[in-house]
């Protein structure tokens, strides 16, 4: 998927499927992958505590992880900075696959949501593949998102 450069622990990487596995710095590796929805019990974006999230990714790692999947929003930037710093890999996706309802606009929302996050996140080591995905509801219009993501 290309190389970056970076500070931390991911100083630079290679990731890629190729002959039928996932290869880090051109060493086959396993995806041992949990994900989370980055909500908190108390406060929901917010924690109540401010190292809860932190503690959330280095409890994954310590749990032998070595990625996470960010669904139905994207992570905060201190979560990818600290995801840098430990070399745990981030899928993540943005709000814009999952939540927007149907609407003459789907199209340019989409796009801003996901090329938002590709924007703000990109200079990251850690993050390994980007959700340009959508889930339409019944009766919701197709934009079109395969095409958005090629740009």
């Amino acid at each position: 998927m290309g190389r970056s450069r970076g500070i931390g622990a991911l100083r630079f990487r290679d990731f890629r499927f190729e002959n039928g596995a996932f290869r880090l710095n051109g060493k086959r590796i396993y995806l041992r992958c949990s994900h989370t929805g980055n909500c908190c019990p108390i406060g929901l974006e917010m924690p109540h505590d401010p190292d809860f999230l932190r503690r959330d990714l280095i409890n994954q790692k310590m749990m032998r992880f070595n990625a996470i999947r960010f669904i139905a929003g994207v992570p905060k930037r201190y979560q990818l900075d600290l995801a840098d710093e430990i070399g745990l890999m981030v899928y993540p996706e943005a709000y814009g696959g999952w939540c927007l309802a149907d609407s003459p606009r789907m199209k340019e929302r989409y796009n801003e949501s996901v090329l938002g996050m590709i924007r703000r996140d990109r200079n990251h080591p850690c993050i390994t593949m980007w959700a340009c995905s959508m889930r339409l509801s019944k009766g919701q219009s197709s934009a079109t998102p395969s095409a958005s993501c090629r740009k």
